[in-house]
C-alpha cells in the first residue's frame, strides 16, 4: 500500500509538468506559424491578435459550460 502512495505522488506532479509543457510548446509553435504566416507586410500580426482573442473569449465559455453540465448531474 504504502509503494502506491509513493508511485501515485509522484505520477500525478510529473503528468502535471508534462501536460503543460505540451501545452505551452503547442500554443507557442501555433502562435509563432501564425505570425509568420499572416500579412507579411501588415503592422500587426492580425492572425496571432484573432487567435489569442479566441483563446482568451472561449475558454471561459467552455469552462462555464463545462460547469454547467458537471454540476446538474
Amino acid at each position: 500500500m504504502e509503494n502506491n502512495n509513493f508511485v501515485t505522488n509522484l505520477l500525478f506532479p510529473l503528468m502535471a509538468i508534462i501536460i503543460f509543457i505540451i501545452i505551452a510548446g503547442s500554443l507557442g509553435i501555433m502562435f509563432m506559424l501564425f505570425e509568420h504566416f499572416t500579412f507579411h507586410h501588415a503592422s500587426e500580426p492580425w492572425g496571432v491578435v484573432i487567435f489569442g482573442t479566441f483563446l482568451v473569449v472561449a475558454i471561459p465559455v467552455l469552462a462555464a459550460v463545462a460547469q454547467k453540465i458537471i454540476g446538474e448531474k
